[in-house]
């Protein structure tokens, strides 16, 4: 079994890092080459950089993330604005281990295919945004603030791995931000139909929900913001990552 990850999430919009609830009330956090910073220096696992302004024009600005990417010393996950394969070839020279895609998968699950064949499957992620409405579940489109209603949910995560996603995250829209825990009415009616790694995001609440989720669950990545981002109940910006989190 591969090793638990404890991966970091953070939003980048403008060369500036920030904190969301449900995609919405952005809240600065800082300049992200200090916030890595710090983060290289607690060893974390891994990170997942979502850059929420490029996924809205398309654009990719490379010159700057190549600058973010090559002061990561730990392994970097990118999504926003990926739409071909050559995007995703620039990405991967200037740093990137994985690159991740959200909802464009289902007007192109093909580019899916060649980004596995081209870089590994391990390279490969994809993002399932979801919301929960009286327990039923739906895919979310964060930029038109609605659910994608002629997909069932189910058959997308059988596509996404069908045409070679290595990984799948989970992420819970309902719970984002709030620190309350994941969504276990989702994880545990979907989960049966993962076959590859998965990591859940969205909704962390604190160390002795990593350890249960590790123990209960054998997830490979388990994905936060608010956790190492903020301290206290007036959420003071501290980035930390409390060494020996596993028990």
């Amino acid at each position: 079994m591969l090793k638990s990850r404890i991966i970091p999430a953070l939003l980048l919009d403008d060369k500036g890092i920030y904190k969301t609830i449900k995609f919405e009330n952005p809240r600065y956090i800082g300049d992200p080459l200090n916030i890595i910073k710090i983060f290289n220096d607690k060893l974390v696992d891994e990170i997942i950089i979502c850059d929420i302004n490029k996924n809205k024009s398309n654009k990719i600005d490379f010159d700057y993330l190549k600058t973010i990417f090559q002061s990561c010393r730990m392994p970097v996950c990118y999504s926003g604005g990926i739409s071909d394969l050559k995007q995703a070839s620039t990405l991967f020279s200037i740093g990137v281990e994985k690159v991740a895609i959200g909802k464009s998968i289902i007007e192109n699950p093909n580019l899916i295919t060649s980004i596995s064949k081209t870089f590994g499957n391990q390279s490969m992620v994809s993002i399932i945004n979801l919301v929960n409405i009286e327990n039923k579940f739906f895919i979310y489109d964060y930029l038109k603030k609605k659910i994608v209603s002629n997909i069932d949910v189910i058959d997308f995560i059988k596509i996404v791995q069908d045409y070679g996603s290595g990984e799948i995250v989970l992420h819970f829209v309902n719970n984002d931000g709030l620190c309350t825990g994941y969504d276990y009415e989702i994880i545990n009616k979907l989960l049966r139909y993962i076959k590859v790694p998965v990591t859940f995001l969205g909704g962390l609440k604190d160390i002795d929900e990593i350890n249960y989720v590790v123990k209960h669950y054998g997830v490979t990545g388990i994905a936060g913001s608010s956790i190492f981002i903020f301290k206290g109940k007036f959420k003071s910006v501290l980035i930390n990552y409390p060494t020996n989190l596993l028990k």
